[in-house]
C-alpha cells in the first residue's frame, strides 16, 4: 500500500472510532429521532420522487413503440423496386394500345394526365 492509502485508512478509523463513541452517548430520545429520519430517509430512497410530471413513463413507452414499428416496418415489408429502365421505356407503348381500345373520355383523361405530369417536372 502506498503512504496515501495508509493515511486514508488511518483517518476512516479515527472517523469512525470517534463517530462510534459519539453515538454511544447520545440520550434515547435523540436516538429515536435518528432512528425515524433513518428510515425515512430509506423509504424515500427506494422510492424517487417523480420530477417529470408523471410524463416520463408514457413518453418512454410511446417512443419505445414508435421505434419498434420503425424497425418491423424496414425489416419485414417488401422493398418496392424501381421501374427497370426497358419497362419505363415501354410504358408509353402501353398507353397507347390502352388509348386505342378506350372510350374517348378515357383519352381525354390520359391528355390530361400526361400534362399534368409535365406540368409538374417542369416546376420541380
Amino acid at each position: 500500500m502506498s503512504d496515501r492509502h495508509r493515511d486514508e485508512n488511518r483517518l476512516v478509523a479515527r472517523v469512525t472510532a470517534y463517530l462510534d463513541a459519539a453515538s454511544a452517548n447520545l440520550d434515547e430520545p435523540t436516538r429515536a429521532r435518528l432512528r425515524a429520519a433513518r428510515c425515512r430517509a430509506v423509504d424515500r430512497a427506494g422510492h424517487p420522487p417523480d420530477v417529470r410530471g408523471g410524463w416520463g413513463r408514457p413518453v418512454a413507452a410511446a417512443a419505445l413503440t414508435v421505434s419498434v414499428l420503425v424497425l418491423i416496418l424496414t425489416l419485414y415489408l417488401p422493398k418496392v423496386a424501381p421501374l427497370e429502365p426497358r419497362a419505363a421505356a415501354l410504358a408509353p407503348a402501353y398507353l397507347e394500345m390502352l388509348a386505342l381500345s378506350a372510350s374517348p373520355d378515357l383519352i381525354e383523361d390520359l391528355e390530361f394526365l400526361e400534362w399534368l405530369a409535365g406540368e409538374n417536372d417542369d416546376a420541380g
